[in-house]
């Protein structure tokens, strides 16, 4: 009977395992919009100014962010990356000043709906905004690097 309530009790959570090792080399595309920052915990005042269309290319260790905003906004962030323990860390690197001296780790794993990223910690930027953008929705691989 106890062991009935105890699997009964509540609805099961699947617990999602991240993959090891580095993501896979690809472009990778999602468009968030003001909702998508806003449902991940960010102000309405500050989501609209980060919506928009991200793309991520990953080749060999190399990584590049490049953003259009639906304001017209563009920006772009370039990193090296590599696995320390179990977490990937990007070390950026820029001319421009849209992330210098960001430092993200995050685990990812890639599912049947796209390129999937679990923003652990960050330095030198922002944590909510960053972890919107890349944990709002699933990103969908458009080219090979």
């Amino acid at each position: 009977m106890e062991i009935t309530a105890i699997y009964e009790a509540k609805p099961w959570q699947k617990i999602e395992s991240w993959s090891q090792g580095l993501p896979p080399n690809g472009v990778y595309q999602a468009k968030l919009t003001t909702d998508d920052f806003v449902r991940m915990g960010d102000l309405q005042s500050v989501a609209k100014d980060w919506a928009g269309t991200y793309t991520l290319t990953f080749k060999d260790g190399k990584f590049l962010n490049v953003w259009k905003g639906e304001q017209g906004q563009t920006g772009h962030c370039q990193a090296n990356y590599e696995v320390v323990g179990d977490i990937v860390r990007f070390s950026f690197y820029t001319d421009a000043n849209d992330c210098p001296n960001e430092v993200d780790d995050i685990q990812w794993r890639l599912d049947d709906d796209g390129l999937h990223f679990h923003l652990v910690a960050i330095q030198n930027s922002q944590f909510t905004e960053n972890k919107a953008m890349y944990e709002a929705k699933p990103w969908q691989k458009i080219a090979n690097p």
